[in-house]
């Protein structure tokens, strides 16, 4: 008999169980690895090997739309990553899929969090080039940043930039990409006679968006907080 939840002596949501084994007559705690969050008044279902979880209610949870599995008996490594169900694998058929590994963006809980695709935003920033087309056109090309699925770009004025003492703010003039797949693109515009762009650019997964920071100990401040407080900032 598998039981899991439920109230405790104070009135709280719990979220753990228990197993008992009527041969022996022992209980043994059920694993409190991987386990959903602490409910009542939810449903349960038994499946030969699994015990299924779903909805309930708590105190500040008026109604839940989660739940999980418990694994009962299987010991096995099918998948051949070191860990088996009971261990806290929540995909037994992906080598990939485990505890502990990195959360990338594929539609798929890779670090087994409950979560899909709550992958950390890239750290990373990429290195710039500038280079001018035989057409007469700029081309930007960037690095690529680990776990990076896309990027933007943003360009200013660099008049604008040293007359307001560094202000991002003032100085940021246009998003030309935003969530581009690529990591080079060309661009027409140039600018008036006696002034210059300056070009930036970061890194963005399912998790947000990287920096637009060079990671310099010369940039004095981060350059963030001003591009995002521009009307033109990439969204």
């Amino acid at each position: 008999m598998v039981v899991w939840g439920g109230l405790g002596q104070a009135g709280e949501a719990l979220g753990t169980g228990g197993r008992y084994d009527p041969g022996t007559d022992v209980w043994s705690p059920t694993s409190s690895t991987g386990v959903p969050a602490p409910r009542v008044y939810h449903s349960a279902v038994w499946t030969g090997s699994f015990m299924i979880v779903w909805g309930g209610t708590t105190l500040n949870q008026p109604s839940y739309d989660t739940g999980g599995r418990y694994a009962l008996g299987h010991s096995t490594d099918d998948d051949g990553d070191g860990l088996t169900e009971c261990a806290g694998d929540c995909n037994d058929a992906h080598a990939g899929i485990l505890p502990g590994a990195v959360e990338v963006c594929d539609g798929l809980d890779n670090d087994c969090s409950g979560a899909v695709d709550d992958a950390a935003p890239p750290a990373g920033t990429p290195l710039l080039t500038v280079d001018a087309t035989p057409a007469g056109a700029t081309l930007l090309t960037w690095s690529s940043v680990v776990v990076a699925t896309a990027y933007d770009s943003a360009r200013g004025d660099l008049s604008i930039l040293a007359t307001s003492g560094g202000d991002f703010s003032a100085a940021t003039q246009a998003c030309l990409a935003n969530n581009l797949g690529g990591v080079s693109m060309e661009v027409a515009d140039m600018p008036a006679m006696g002034s210059g762009f300056w070009y930036l650019v970061r890194a963005v997964n399912c998790g947000g968006a990287g920096t637009y920071d060079s990671g310099s100990s010369g940039q004095v401040g981060s350059r963030d907080p001003g591009l995002a407080a521009s009307p033109f900032a990439c969204p």
